[in-house]
């Protein structure tokens, strides 16, 4: 885990960077990623279950990766002052209690 976050610190490839916390026994994508957003929230937010199905977003490095671009796009486009991980939190609000209802 130490060699993991210590990587983690050093680098912007999110797809080689889930992958590794991902190989951690216990630890899926939902996991790695509230490790990876508690390290950084202003790089890194949480690909969860919510994400998932509201959004479409696979939880697997690829769909991870995509998920941060389009986020840092977002915040980019739009010019907002955001971290991703508070983009992030205000996406899963919206959307969590539309996912719950199905």
């Amino acid at each position: 885990m130490d060699d993991w976050l210590a990587i983690a610190a050093a680098t912007d490839d999110a797809v080689s960077l889930i992958a590794p916390g991902i190989a951690i026994k216990g630890l899926g994508v939902s996991f790695a990623s509230k490790h990876l957003r508690m390290l950084d929230p202003k790089r890194y937010a949480v690909l969860d279950e919510v994400i998932n199905e509201g959004l479409g977003f696979a939880r697997n490095p690829r769909g991870y990766a995509l998920f941060i671009y389009c986020l840092q796009e977002f915040l980019a486009r739009h010019e907002l002052p955001y971290s991703v991980a508070t983009l992030e939190s205000g996406l899963f609000y919206l959307i969590r209690q539309q996912v719950r209802a199905r």
